[in-house]
């Protein structure tokens, strides 16, 4: 092959300039266009090329029984499909002399002609690195910070929130300020934010809200407590779905103090039925509750307080 010809027992009459790896695309897409090329042969010679294949001359000798293996072949289907004359057109065997001496495969003149010429014309491929494998080209591409990530093109639409964000910070008010303090679980600032004046908006007061966190807190206590906030909600998340409306403030609240820490939201639970709010609650809180009129034995009965 020219100047990178290294086996002289292979002598092309076609010159070739470059090195079998610098065609061997434009081949392979030659075969795979040719409707005219058996299967089973296009596959062992694709398979030849691109595994096997010198980096200079293309000449390659693995065995047939590596070749049957490789690809999953009988040993008849691997010599049937090399004998077949649509594989002489593109590759040339040379059986081994000897026993143990596997067959040589190369490159035919013809297919050498079809890849150059198509090389010619200008068909771009892109070539892989010798050494550490993957692609040359093409050289343009992302422009990557040094410290990673990639610095263009700008993500408008994120700059814009960044902005929104930053203003929004600005604005909160201070009544807001204290519900996310007195939240257990902050979720996102800004989105919770915006359910927060969105649940102001709908007639809900910042009294309620802040009563209804607080029964929240009391009803989580214990897993506040062991640091289990998994089972809590994040604050965006509930002021959107409305956990609020399931701590509603007491008609009458001076009647409603706090007995032992139980908070009017649980006893308003208990009268209600409602068993997983009555979870913290212990035998002797719900005899003080009754002693104070707040419950009777049967509601406490049923949500499962004996006492």
């Amino acid at each position: 092959m020219g100047k990178f010809q290294r086996d002289i027992s292979y002598n092309y009459s076609v010159e070739i300039d470059k090195p079998f790896c610098k065609i061997k695309m434009q081949l392979m897409e030659c075969m795979v266009l040719d409707h005219e090329l058996n299967a089973q042969s296009r596959q062992i010679a694709l398979y030849l090329f691109l595994v096997h294949s010198n980096h200079e001359t293309g000449v390659s000798w693995p065995s047939q029984e590596t070749i049957g293996r490789a690809l999953s072949l009988s040993g008849s289907t691997v010599k049937r499909a090399i004998k077949h004359p649509s594989f002489a057109k593109y590759v040339e065997c040379a059986p081994g002399k000897n026993k143990g001496n596997s067959s040589r495969y190369r490159p035919t003149e013809y297919a050498l002609k079809v890849a150059t010429s198509n090389n010619s014309k200008g068909v771009r491929y892109d070539p892989l690195k010798e050494n550490k494998g993957g692609q040359v080209w093409p050289e343009r591409g992302s422009d990557v910070h040094d410290k990673g990530g990639h610095k263009w093109p700008p993500n408008r639409e994120q700059e814009h929130k960044i902005k929104n964000r930053v203003f929004a910070d600005a604005n909160y008010t201070d009544e807001f300020s204290d519900f996310f303090d007195l939240y257990p679980r902050p979720g996102d600032k800004l989105e919770t934010f915006n359910a927060y004046k969105a649940a102001l908006n709908a007639g809900i007061t910042h009294s309620q809200l802040i009563h209804a966190v607080k029964a929240y807190r009391d009803h989580n206590n214990n897993n506040i407590k062991s640091g289990s906030l998994q089972y809590i909600k994040y604050s965006n998340l509930w002021l959107k779905e409305r956990y609020y409306d399931r701590y509603p403030m007491p008609k009458n609240s001076a009647n409603m103090e706090l007995i032992c820490g139980v908070s009017p939201a649980t006893i308003k639970g208990i009268q209600e039925g409602k068993v997983y709010m009555c979870r913290d609650v212990s035998a002797s809180k719900a005899q003080e509750l009754i002693a104070a009129g707040h419950v009777n034995y049967e509601q406490c009965r049923l949500v499962g307080l004996y006492v």
